[in-house]
C-alpha cells in the first residue's frame, strides 16, 4: 500500500475532526498566532517602563526619548512527535464498531479514523497542560519520554513576588482577601485588570462555595448583582472544559474576577504508565487577564507528502504516513513544533492556599 493511499483518508479524518473540535484552553490563553516554516523565534528581552511626555517652552527643544534595541534571545522551538505502527496482526483485527463481516476497506478506514483521534487527543492533552502550567509557573514545559528533562523547556523567569501563599485556616481569613492579594500583585505589575480569570483548583472552589462572606453576598443580593452564578456553568468563550463558576464582585476588590474551573472530561496523564495528575493542583489558583497579549508560536517540521517527498510544513498537528517493506508495517505519524510565548510573564499570578 503506497503512502498516498494511507495519508489521504488520514488527512480527511483529521480535517473533519478538527472542524468539529471545540476551542482548547491553549488557544484561549495564547490567542495570538505566529506561524512560520522556520526553526526559531527571536524574542526581545527588553522590558522598559514607559514615562510621560514633558511639555516645553515656546521655541524650546523636544524631550529626548532614546530607543535602545533590546537584547534579543533566539529560541529554537522544540519538536514533539509520535507514531502508530499498523502491522500484519493489527490489519487482521476486527475493529470495534464495524461489523465483523464488513469489508477489509471498511475496517481499514475505521482504524485510520481511530488512530487519528488518538493522536489528536494526545496532542491536545500536552498543549492544554502546557498552557495551564505556564500560568502556574511562568515556564513552558517540553518534557521527553517518561517525563525526562531534555533541557528543552523555556523558563521566562517570572518575578518570585508573583508566587503567593494564603492561609485559609488563619483567623480572619477570607476568600475575598486571598483574591484581593492576587489582584493587588497583578496591579503592581501593570497587568490589565479587565476580564481577569481566576482558574481554581478543587480546594479553592470548595472555599469559594463555603466562604461566609460569599454566602452573605448571595443572600443579600437576590438578583446576584455581586455574584452572578448559573445552575449550568457555561464554558468561557466556548473553551472546552473551562467552566465559568461565577463573576465575583466583592466590594473590597479592585476589580471583578471570573471564577473558573477546568475539567475537559479527560484526565491528564503525562506519559504512558504514569498516574493521572490534576489539571490545576487542588491547593492552587492562578490568575490571568484575557486582555493580556500572549503568543502561540508554531514553526516548521519535516514531513512526507503523498508522493513520499520530504516537505517543510507547519500546523497544529502535522500528519504524515510511511511504511517499512519487510515485514510490511504502516506508520501514522503526527508532529508538532510550537512554543507558548508571553507578552509579559509577570502579568500572571499564582497563589497556593493552606486549607487544613
Amino acid at each position: 500500500m503506497g503512502i498516498e493511499t494511507l495519508i489521504r483518508p488520514a488527512k480527511i479524518a483529521y480535517e473533519e475532526f478538527k472542524a468539529q473540535e471545540p476551542n482548547g484552553i491553549d488557544k484561549l490563553i495564547f490567542p495570538e498566532m505566529d506561524e512560520d516554516t522556520g526553526s526559531a523565534v527571536l524574542i526581545d528581552r527588553l522590558i522598559e517602563s514607559p514615562f510621560a511626555v514633558s511639555y516645553r517652552e515656546k521655541n524650546g527643544q523636544s524631550q529626548i526619548l532614546n530607543y535602545t534595541p533590546g537584547q534579543g534571545q533566539l529560541l529554537d522551538v522544540p519538536r514533539a512527535s509520535m507514531k502508530t505502527p499498523v502491522d500484519e496482526e493489527l490489519r487482521d483485527v476486527v475493529v470495534s464498531g464495524v461489523d465483523a463481516v464488513a469489508s477489509w476497506d471498511q475496517h481499514k478506514n475505521k482504524r485510520t479514523r481511530d488512530i487519528v483521534k488518538k493522536h489528536m487527543a494526545a496532542h491536545n492533552l500536552t498543549k492544554w497542560k502546557q498552557a495551564i502550567d505556564f500560568l502556574r509557573t511562568g515556564i513552558f514545559y517540553a518534557k521527553g519520554p517518561d517525563g525526562t528533562d531534555l533541557d528543552l523547556s523555556v523558563d521566562y523567569d517570572r518575578d518570585t513576588d508573583n508566587t503567593l501563599t494564603y492561609d485559609f485556616t488563619a483567623g480572619g481569613a477570607s476568600f475575598a482577601i486571598a483574591v484581593g492579594e492576587i489582584l493587588d500583585q497583578m496591579d503592581a505589575q501593570g497587568a490589565d485588570l479587565d476580564n481577569v480569570v481566576l482558574l481554581c483548583g478543587a480546594d479553592w472552589l470548595t472555599e469559594f462555595g463555603s466562604d461566609s462572606d460569599v454566602q452573605t453576598l448571595l443572600q443579600s443580593n437576590m438578583a446576584n448583582q455581586l455574584i452572578q452564578q448559573q445552575m449550568l456553568p457555561p464554558q468561557i468563550q466556548g473553551t472546552k472544559g473551562l467552566r465559568l463558576i461565577a463573576q465575583y464582585r466583592n466590594p473590597g476588590l479592585i476589580a471583578p474576577v471570573w471564577i473558573a474551573s477546568f475539567n475537559p472530561g479527560v484526565q491528564y496523564v503525562p506519559y504512558k504508565g504514569a498516574s493521572a495528575e490534576a489539571w490545576v493542583p487542588a491547593t492552587e489558583a492562578v490568575a490571568f487577564s484575557l486582555n493580556s497579549p500572549r503568543y502561540y508560536v508554531k514553526r516548521g517540521v519535516d514531513a512526507l507528502d503523498a508522493g513520499g517527498n520530504v516537505i517543510r510544513t507547519v500546523g497544529d498537528m502535522v500528519l504524515d504516513t510511511f511504511h517499512e517493506d519487510d515485514p510490511i508495517v504502516d506508520y501514522f505519524r503526527s508532529q508538532t513544533r510550537h512554543l507558548m510565548l508571553p507578552g509579559n510573564v509577570d502579568h500572571t499570578v499564582k497563589s497556593t492556599g493552606t486549607f487544613t
